[in-house]
């Protein structure tokens, strides 16, 4: 799809313990413990514009992931937060209106 990855970062792993009574009486100080760990991944996306073809190629990208990969993986979820590196130009910019 002529999309620049910088790879899979690894984030810290959220892990929630916890503990349930294996009987309500006759082993009541008896325990089974629980473990859910939740990985987490960055995947760092590279574009040379917010326009163009570079964009449509990440928009593309985003659609294939969201109605392909996630749905053949129930338990996996995804979260994109969009940045844009480019500088405004502060010229071009309209003047803000004085009261």
């Amino acid at each position: 799809m002529n999309i620049k990855l910088g790879g899979t970062v690894p984030l810290p792993t959220d892990k929630m313990k916890f503990s349930v009574n294996r009987s309500p009486f006759v082993h009541s100080k008896s325990k089974l413990q629980f473990q859910k760990d939740t990985h987490k991944r960055l995947i760092e996306i590279y574009g040379d514009s917010t326009t163009g073809q570079d964009a449509t190629n990440v928009v593309h990208f985003l659609r294939y992931l969201e109605h392909t990969i996630l749905v053949l993986h129930p338990g996996c979820s995804a979260r994109v937060k969009l940045y844009s590196s480019e500088k405004l130009d502060v010229d071009a910019a309209p003047e803000q209106h004085q009261r």
